[in-house]
């Protein structure tokens, strides 16, 4: 059955991906990252108020230092992926 299933979805997958690679050209670009921008920051501000607008600002400040300094962005993951996993522990 699983068989079946997966020959339909990839069936399936290579009609929309036709579709979908015309509309994908039709984008705008900037106006995607504006409106999902804009949708984050208005989805933090209700969630969690001026203090997840300040945790979110704090956070992208930081994901962007490994870019600056031409580091590996999984070298930030571990330093911070590694002080969770021991908290939870």
């Amino acid at each position: 059955m699983a068989l079946f299933v997966g020959g339909i979805s990839f069936l399936i997958t290579l009609k929309l991906s036709k579709v979908f690679s015309n509309i994908i050209c039709k984008i705008n670009y900037g106006l995607l990252i504006l409106s999902t921008l804009s949708f984050l920051l208005i989805l933090v501000y209700f969630i969690s108020g001026f203090l997840g607008l300040l945790v979110l600002s704090i956070a992208a400040i930081v994901g962007m230092i490994p870019i600056s300094k031409n580091l590996a962005r999984i070298n930030l993951m571990g330093c911070l992926v590694i002080p969770v996993i021991l908290y939870f522990i």
